[in-house]
């Protein structure tokens, strides 16, 4: 069976009202107008969308949704009056972040283009209802320059650990900034990333079409995942007894281990994620879980499910215990 490399697929739309500054300039009332016009809008598109107004949730129930990589950074230090977050299983919407709207449709595995048509049929029909900021010559009208034009941002993210341990990632990344694409890790800092996960999106959003935006950063993403492929099976051939032996390990440590930080249950779970792709441990259904945990142990979702707040040492025990319950180990 392939193995599982491309984890996640998402599509980004930044949009803004005709006749209205971006939401850094906008003052409490036209906030709330927008607010308005767009909640109107959402609410005729038929979804079964939960709306959370930011301004009346916890710090923690935003650090959950930030998380779950539903809001960015930005968003999730927002403090713009009327901003919100609108959402369904694989549909999100972002009211007054840096624009007044962005359309998100989020997926798991690699199916861009089924990712793209929903999005797209999502801003066909707001397009309808709402008159976004256009300009003949530009295109869609954005706070940030190079979201302008297509307003396009799409985005995967991949387990590459093979090509990491190789070595291989910073001169990858250099490669792909020249195609304009934006490469970070998903967890960790700079090419050090924790469990080997990257995070790849494109970087501008003027000069071509959008499908060939994502026609290009598909090319880009079957290219790594067949490298990753590649990698893996030199690994495995030219020493399976060692890499045998660190899935091992990193089962023993997640097995018995009574504390663990983020970094290390993440690269641990992650060695356990290629093990499992490559047959040395365990069922593929595994894989699953260990996606999920990647999200479920951290910071925000401990402290919710333990519905109270905790510190460091309190937040590794419970992580431990996460994942011994959750993989069976």
């Amino acid at each position: 069976m392939k193995p599982s490399i491309v984890l996640k697929s998402r599509v980004r739309l930044h949009r803004n009202l005709s006749n209205y500054p971006f939401s850094n300039s906008l003052d409490k009332k036209e906030s709330l107008v927008i607010f308005k016009h767009i909640n109107n809008a959402l609410n005729d598109l038929g979804l079964d969308l939960k709306i959370f107004k930011w301004d009346k949730l916890t710090a923690l129930k935003k650090r959950v949704f930030l998380e779950k990589g539903l809001i960015t950074e930005a968003f999730y230090a927002n403090n713009y009056e009327g901003s919100a977050l609108a959402c369904t299983k694989d549909i999100s919407f972002l009211i007054n972040e840096d624009d007044h709207l962005v359309i998100q449709v989020i997926r798991p595995g690699k199916d861009l283009d089924s990712v793209w048509k929903m999005t797209s049929t999502l801003d066909d029909k707001l397009g309808k209802k709402l008159e976004f900021a256009f300009d003949t010559e530009i295109g869609f009208l954005t706070a940030c320059p190079t979201k302008a034009g297509t307003g396009l941002k799409v985005a995967s993210v991949l387990h590459l650990p093979a090509l990491t341990m190789s070595k291989q990632m910073p001169e990858i990344i250099r490669a792909l900034v020249e195609k304009r694409i934006f490469t970070r890790p998903v967890f960790g800092v700079g090419t050090l990333a924790c469990g080997h996960y990257f995070f790849f999106e494109t970087n501008v959003s003027t000069g071509s079409s959008e499908q060939q935006i994502i026609n290009n950063i598909k090319n880009e993403i079957n290219y790594l995942e067949a490298k990753e492929i590649q990698n893996r099976e030199k690994m495995i051939s030219k020493d399976k007894l060692w890499l045998t032996d660190k899935v091992e390990r990193a089962i023993a440590v997640l097995r018995y281990a009574k504390l663990l930080s983020y970094d290390e249950a993440i690269d641990y779970l992650s060695i356990l994620r290629m093990g499992i792709d490559l047959g040395l441990y365990g069922q593929r259904k595994t894989l699953k879980k260990i996606d999920n945990l990647s999200t479920t142990i951290r910071s925000g979702h401990l402290q919710t499910r333990a519905r109270k707040a905790l510190n460091e040492s309190q937040e590794e025990v419970n992580r431990a215990e996460l994942v011994r319950m959750k993989l069976k180990l």
